[in-house]
């Protein structure tokens, strides 16, 4: 017997502007499997703010 699986990345948000979170699964390719971030910005789904991306202060920390 076999069990088969696939994954995907799954990221976590934090609006700077009005505090709401929202996640974003993606299925990885090269490019994310190599921690590149081609995305610069984002908008945010509940108040629309436009956003520069930066991973957390010491997200690294706990990896």
């Amino acid at each position: 017997m076999k069990h088969y699986y696939t994954y995907e990345i799954l990221y976590h948000f934090d609006c700077g502007e009005c505090g709401k979170w929202w996640s974003y699964a993606k299925t990885p390719d090269n490019k994310e499997e190599k921690h590149k971030q081609e995305v610069k910005h984002m908008y945010c789904p509940h108040c629309g703010c436009k956003g520069l991306l930066q991973i957390k202060e010491k997200f690294f920390n706990n990896i």
